[in-house]
């Protein structure tokens, strides 16, 4: 039998039940346009290889808070 919170309608509802909880959270959406208005006036003064480097470690910081975020739901809440 599968385990359950490895299907894939489980982390589909993971997911949707993540973007629901930063859609309704004030402080992550002041963060999130703070970066964003930061990004707008960075973009236009790197070269094309500063970019490259810079969408690169954008990418693997995204990584690791997904691997937080799996390690920490995995691991620490979800009793197996």
């Amino acid at each position: 039998m599968s385990d359950i919170f490895e299907s894939p309608a489980f982390q589909e509802f993971l997911q949707k039940r993540g973007e629901e909880i930063m859609a309704n959270d004030d402080e992550y959406q002041f963060i999130n346009k703070k970066i964003l208005s930061i990004e707008k006036g960075f973009f236009p003064l790197l070269s094309p290889d500063l970019m490259k480097k810079y969408l690169e470690i954008d990418n693997l910081t995204f990584q690791l808070i997904n691997r937080l975020y799996f390690l920490t739901t995995d691991k620490i809440t979800i009793n197996r």
